[in-house]
């Protein structure tokens, strides 16, 4: 054997390929029948092939390490705490490289990962955050117009004061529209009871005694309007009563216990025919929230005019099977603890 093939077996052998050395000068012997030009071209070729398929078996074998055999290069994460107030400011991102042994992050869903059947959880949620006249919810999507609106699934924030604000920047529209958003998503550690996030916990968003008092004594008027009744009931001196988002009457004094007073005898309402009455449609066993609810399946409605500052106290239907028996009588409650609105709403088919 040559000086020349005794070098190119130790070539092959020195370079961990996993062509053996026999294999190569088998090629090496053949290629003897040519030229001795286009012999060494064939020569180099079969080594670069070696060292190629060698570097080829090792990147393969750190790809398909198992898991903890791979160090992090690093996470970046964006969070939401609560109990501050809603202020223009910049997302807090952090990074880190955690160690292998650590708990993995949870992870955040998206908002129509929520309806999935499970029912009332705590979440990290992510979404853009929508303010409009209506109240704040978690939007999926943040459709492209100007202002802009919330698109896909959404929910809810039923208490926006418990929002920490590593938002990102919050864009605001024309001072009559009154929509803001944040121009990034944000991930939100809430509570979802099954129809609306709260940031604040379990328990964070529930009626006080005083709010349950207070429509335990509107139903019992409700159910048998006279001046008795009406004197139990907290009312303003002035008292507007309407239909959705619009007020339509003032009823004071006598007026409130007079249940042909709060009869609107409107043709159309939500595709029903009237006469509507909130005395007439609400009846236990209902249900009380506070604050921003949504409009059955559809977004929520705003208050009326001059009452977006009040507390709101929604009785609805406790058995409703479906948005055709579901309805709302909302009261707004001021801070004196007075009832100054009466709304009623129904679902439109």
């Amino acid at each position: 054997m040559s000086d020349f093939q005794n070098d190119l077996r130790n070539y092959v052998e020195s370079s961990a390929s996993p062509v053996s050395a026999d294999e190569v000068m088998g090629s090496y012997t053949v290629s003897r029948r040519v030229p001795p030009s286009t012999r060494r071209g064939l020569v180099v070729a079969v080594a670069t092939a070696a060292v190629v398929m060698a570097a080829v078996v090792g990147a393969s074998y750190f790809i398909n390490r198992a898991p903890d055999q791979v160090v992090p290069i690093g996470t970046t994460a964006t969070t939401v705490s609560s109990n501050t107030t809603i202020t223009n400011s910049t997302i807090s991102t952090t990074t880190s490289t955690p160690s292998p042994t650590t708990s993995p992050a949870v992870d955040a869903v998206t908002v129509s990962a929520l309806f999935d059947g499970e029912g009332p959880r705590n979440a990290l949620v992510a979404g853009f955050v929508f303010w409009d006249v209506t109240g704040v919810r978690l939007c999926e999507l943040l459709l492209e117009s100007f202002p802009p609106q919330c698109g896909g699934a959404w929910l809810v924030i039923a208490d926006p004061v418990n929002l920490d604000v590593a938002l990102g920047d919050i864009a605001t529209g024309s001072a009559s529209d009154g929509i803001s958003w944040t121009n990034t998503t944000a991930e939100i550690p809430a509570y979802f009871d099954g129809d609306r996030l709260i940031v604040g916990g379990p328990g964070a968003a529930d009626p006080s005694e005083q709010d349950l008092a207070l429509a335990e004594a509107f139903v019992d008027f409700a159910a048998g309007p006279n001046p008795d009744t009406a004197a139990q009931v907290p009312f303003a001196d002035l008292v507007e009563i309407g239909l959705g988002p619009d007020a339509l009457k003032v009823l004071s004094g006598d007026d409130l216990a007079d249940p042909s007073a709060w009869v609107f005898d409107t043709e159309f309402f939500r595709a029903y025919t009237g006469p509507f009455s909130a005395l007439t449609l609400v009846k236990e066993p209902f249900t009380v929230t506070i604050g921003t609810h949504p409009h059955c399946a559809s977004p929520p409605v705003a208050p009326p005019s001059g009452f977006e500052t009040y507390r709101r106290v929604s009785l609805q239907p406790e058995t409703a099977t479906s948005c055709l028996e579901w309805w709302t009588v909302d009261l707004f409650v001021s801070a004196d603890g007075t009832i100054g609105a009466v709304t009623l709403d129904l679902y439109e088919p």
